[in-house]
């Protein structure tokens, strides 16, 4: 009986843990540009662990991919250039100037 108390209060502690490393439902929503968003390298890991390059990528609106990432309690919406995007998950540099603009072929 005292083995099965503990464990009960182990089980909700860890739940209320979990609950709370989530955002809550009422969390703001911060808008803000890829470029504004990878001066932060909390935010840059946060991106990177929650996000990937599919599931951006299918989100394109009018030019511009969007991504939702949960980092300390608040929900950022993240958007930028399908180009910009590509860039962040294959090691380029979203903020290049050649980023986000066409590049005339060679030849």
């Amino acid at each position: 009986m005292k083995t099965s108390k503990i464990m009960l209060m182990v089980a909700f502690l860890t739940f209320g843990t979990m609950l709370l490393t989530q955002a809550a439902p009422d969390s703001p929503v911060v808008k803000i540009k890829i470029t504004e968003a990878l001066q932060n390298q909390g935010l840059v890991k946060a991106m990177h662990a929650q996000l990937s390059l599919n599931d951006v990528l299918r989100s394109e609106n009018n030019g511009l991919c969007c991504a939702r990432v949960v980092y300390n309690h608040t929900v950022y919406e993240i958007y930028g250039t399908k180009k910009q995007w590509v860039a962040f998950f294959l090691g380029g540099d979203p903020n290049s100037p050649s980023i986000g603009r066409e590049v005339p072929p060679e030849g």
